[in-house]
């Protein structure tokens, strides 16, 4: 009686240590499932998408020392704290620090701050949060964990004494807590990864949306029938207004740039690379010093629209050869970031097609010499040249402007069957940088005969707008011409064409140089090439090498060889080859 008294109670207890066991194993799978769900409900996809755009924007900002002066080590003088030491930071889009201004210096004390592509950026910044709806930003490191032990389930603060808001440690660090909402709170107590070296975008979107299940009638207010202010009048019925939040998250990661190809160009070094602004290039060196690849036959060649990403399967079947012009200095990206950037241009020829072309009672079916986007005299826009749209919409995938794809090659807006074979894919068209193209033309009181290459090269970065007047000094057409683009494809320079020869003695005198100097990597193919500067004499003509090798202007509707040229992406990444016609660089993001 007594073994059996003593088996009934152990199968008690064991039944009690496996219920329990039980219960905890639910609760940590209830646990779980919340949290996914959650998150499930929180990361909107549309927002997601948002998040990533703002951390595109804010990469382009000087965010690696924004996230070095708060959340880098604890910095004092004496006992005073200065900055560093904290696990959370509200962002902002005033602070100075952001666009390379001192942390004490608030953007309104800098003079003439208003004036400078960083104010640009300021004010991109600001609409970008206006527009998407973003209420706040914060970053962290990855690892929110110590964050997290601070918040409760109920989406409170946490009174462990670790999170004291009382001591100055712990304001320090967890200050910005003090800001978040319960269901941020919430948000946050979903997140979890432990990752070194990388750091966390959080963002808390605010938006007012129309609940339609929520309905009331109408009231009426001074004898007129209405809707009450929390109610939206949607086809005369009254719908409820309703703030929702949205909250989301991307991880931000501190990039080893030794293998960038503009940090990579920069390093070498080579016979083959030159300095524009140095004395080597004497009167014609340029201010901005940019970097070069000179004569015959450099190690400047680069794969680019492969139909594969495998750097192995790489090859000359699988890609294209284009070449590198150089590493070019101060270039303005479409987010008024300016910057050093990689410059190419296809080695082949896309094809033979005009650089505009009109309709006969336009200029008799010549087109006009404005590159980019503008208005006319009575306000109506002007699209810009048909070349510049084909390259920038037909080339990268998306047909607009061509007739079943043919593409503008003659007089009248002829299209005679001619399209490009190729057009640039989806992974390669990503690591295109847009950049704010300057498409200056030659002065129109000056034969281009008496210019040199380094005022060419001014020229084209200037403000000369390209009319062409009339015996009484009246403009030929009504087009309000500007200086400058944003896009990703355009032509090369025809000061690119001079810089690249390794001949300094040759570029003396004129631009008749070309027919001077030893044939170099750019001019090598003797064929009439585009260049994207405008004949600033001639409202309807831009400049062409010819196949003479000689500098002269054409019809704009006349049917030239088209070397597409772009920026590269300064994230885009060596990984493989050495440069040599043989062993192209490969590359990817």
């Amino acid at each position: 009686m007594k073994n059996k008294g003593f088996v009934f109670v152990e199968t008690i207890v064991v039944i009690v240590i496996l219920s329990l066991g039980l219960v905890m194993v639910y609760q940590s799978f209830v646990n779980v499932l919340s949290n996914n769900k959650r998150r499930a409900a929180y990361n909107d996809i549309a927002y997601i998408y948002r998040t990533y755009y703002i951390e595109d924007f804010l990469t382009n900002l000087n965010l690696e020392d924004y996230i070095d002066y708060y959340l880098g080590p604890e910095v004092r003088n004496g006992d005073k704290y200065v900055h560093g030491g904290k696990k959370l930071q509200v962002f902002s889009c005033n602070n100075p620090i952001l666009y390379n201004i001192d942390a004490n210096v608030s953007v309104k004390d800098v003079p003439n701050f208003e004036n400078t592509a960083e104010a640009k950026k300021l004010s991109f910044c600001e609409q970008l949060r206006s527009t998407l709806k973003v209420k706040n930003i914060y970053i962290t490191n990855y690892n929110v964990n110590d964050i997290k032990k601070c918040t409760t389930k109920a989406g409170k603060l946490s009174a462990d004494n670790s999170c004291n808001m009382s001591l100055e440690s712990n304001k320090i660090k967890f200050d910005a807590l003090n800001q978040m909402t319960p269901s941020m709170i919430y948000y946050l107590r979903t997140l979890n990864g432990t990752e070194d070296n990388t750091y966390r975008l959080i963002v808390e979107y605010e938006e007012e949306v129309i609940d339609a299940d929520k309905t009331i009638t109408k009231v009426k207010k001074n004898g007129v029938l209405k809707c009450p202010s929390a109610y939206q009048d949607v086809g005369g019925i009254c719908q409820k207004k309703v703030t929702k939040r949205y909250y989301s998250n991307v991880a931000l990661v501190k990039k080893d740039s030794s293998s960038a190809l503009v940090t990579k160009i920069l390093g070498l070094g080579t016979s083959d690379l030159k300095y524009d602004g140095t004395d080597e290039f004497g009167d014609y060196k340029t201010s901005d010093n940019n970097l070069r690849y000179v004569g015959t036959n450099p190690k400047n060649y680069i794969y680019f629209n492969c139909s594969t990403t495998v750097a192995d399967k790489m090859n000359d079947s699988t890609c294209e050869k284009w070449r590198i012009i150089g590493v070019f200095n101060n270039v303005e990206d479409d987010k008024y970031n300016k910057d050093s950037r990689v410059k190419i241009i296809k080695d082949a020829p896309l094809g033979w097609y005009a650089w505009d072309t009109s309709e006969y009672r336009i200029n008799s079916g010549t087109g006009y010499n404005q590159w980019g986007e503008a208005t006319y005299d009575d306000g109506n826009q002007y699209d810009g040249a048909d070349l510049m749209k084909e390259l920038n919409n037909d080339y990268l995938g998306n047909t607009i402007v061509g007739t079943n794809g043919y593409w503008f090659n003659g007089t009248n807006n002829q299209k005679d069957g001619s399209k490009p074979s190729t057009v640039i894919n989806e992974t390669y068209e990503k690591m295109i940088q847009p950049v704010n193209w300057s498409v200056g033309a030659t002065p129109s009181n000056q034969d281009y005969t008496a210019i040199n290459l380094g005022s060419m090269y001014s020229h084209e970065r200037s403000i000369n707008l390209g009319y062409e007047y009339d015996g009484s000094g009246v403009r030929k057409d009504t087009i309000n011409r500007n200086t400058s683009w944003i896009g990703k494809v355009a032509l090369p320079y025809l000061s690119d064409f001079g810089y690249a020869t390794a001949n300094k003695s040759c570029l003396d005198g004129t631009l008749s140089f070309f027919a001077k100097c030893p044939t170099s990597w750019m001019n090598a193919n003797t064929i009439n090439k585009w260049v994207l500067t405008p004949y600033g004499r001639v409202n309807n003509n831009a400049f062409v090498l010819s196949i003479s090798n000689k500098i002269e202007y054409g019809y704009s509707s006349e049917d030239y060889a088209v070397y597409p040229t772009l920026y590269l992406k300064n994230d885009v990444r060596v990984i493989g080859g050495d440069g040599s016609a043989t062993s192209p660089y490969k590359i990817k993001r």
